[in-house]
């Protein structure tokens, strides 16, 4: 154990004298009269592992930095970076908007930005354009081997909940759907979609919004909607999507599988995801939501006689084979095994009664 490190003999002796001159059990004195004469001396912190982080070594005897007070160079980084993050410090005219009022009716209007706290931020559309197909042909053909298999007989409304840039609606409606509504809470994204949907709904509070509109459709899509709730409104928030359905209609909900090679990419590749499903677990959130006639879907894809197809096709069935061996080794029980390891995991219940 290294031994305790003093000051010299003469800062120990003026603080002696100082603490000799407080009176005894009463309030101290005043900081100008206080003797703190070799103060400064005896507080530098002692050369080797115990000095602060960013100070440089000490060369020829100079005084080190003392702890807490943090370097030049350091500090003035510090401030730019502060800079950088107060949009209001960069551009002093630019300030939190007002709320405009109630808008008229039949009107959409985007939720008034509060800082950090505003529902959606220009950054986060970006950054739903950067992971967004273009190629539309690609996009339909990826929601026809997901979600056909999902779609119920009776094809007069659907919602497509969260409907971002529309990709689902257009799909809905190619799929023979009289209506297709879209919901969500960015009012300016949705806005777009006039004239693709038959009705739009912009709201920042969706789980009122749920509530407000039981019993109206004969399918809800909710693609790449649940992975973004915190637990506490996972099964509110599929609660309320059960209610949208008529008797007999059909909740399609879309979620990364956590069982993939790729689930730890798709679980954090995202900041805005806070979980990720396997079978059971979603399994417990439909039934206990009170969802009934529970179905897992599997992808149907369309079979391309290409070398390079082939051989992609053979060597994903071989990898899959190989997990689901692995899968068995560790849990020993054939029932547990995922029905596919393929990235997405797509399941469907209905709404028996009248809500």
């Amino acid at each position: 154990m290294r031994p305790r490190r003093r000051g010299p003999p003469q800062a120990r002796q003026r603080g002696a004298r100082g603490r000799a001159a407080r009176s005894p059990g009463g309030p101290d004195p005043p900081l100008d009269q206080r003797d703190l004469r070799g103060t400064r001396r005896a507080l530098r912190l002692p050369r080797g592992r115990d000095r602060a982080r960013h100070a440089p070594p000490q060369r020829g005897g100079a005084t080190p930095l003392r702890r807490g007070r943090p370097a030049p160079r350091l500090r003035r980084l510090l401030q730019a970076r502060g800079a950088r993050r107060d949009p209001v410090q960069r551009d002093p005219q630019r300030r939190p908007q007002r709320d405009p009022g109630p808008a008229p009716p039949g009107a959409l209007r985007a939720a008034p930005r509060r800082g950090r706290g505003a529902p959606v931020s220009e950054a986060y559309r970006q950054h739903l354009e950067r992971h967004d197909l273009e190629d539309p042909a690609r996009v339909r053909e990826g929601y026809q081997v997901w979600f056909d298999e999902a779609l119920p007989a009776r094809r007069e409304r659907a919602l497509d909940y969260a409907a971002g840039r529309g990709h689902g609606v257009d799909y809905l409606r190619a799929a023979g759907f009289r209506e297709v509504e879209a919901f969500d809470i960015d009012a300016e994204g949705v806005a777009r979609l006039a004239g693709r949907a038959s009705a739009l709904h912009a709201s920042a509070t969706p789980t009122q919004w749920l509530a407000e509109h039981p019993g109206r459709y004969d399918l809800v899509l909710a693609k790449d909607v649940v992975e973004h709730l915190e637990h506490e409104r996972t099964l509110p928030t599929v609660q309320g999507l059960l209610r949208l359905l008529r008797p007999g209609g059909r909740l399609v909900i879309s979620v990364p599988h956590a069982v993939s090679f790729a689930g730890v990419y798709l679980r954090y590749g995202d900041f805005t995801h806070r979980t990720a499903f396997t079978e059971s677990s979603l399994r417990y959130v439909l039934e206990e939501a009170g969802g009934r006639e529970l179905r897992f879907h599997s992808p149907r894809f369309r079979f391309r006689a290409s070398p390079k197809t082939l051989l992609y096709r053979g060597l994903k069935r071989a990898w899959h084979t190989a997990l689901k061996a692995i899968y068995l080794v560790e849990f020993g029980d054939p029932a547990t095994l995922p029905a596919h390891f393929h990235p997405r995991l797509v399941a469907s219940a209905t709404r028996l009664e009248a809500p």
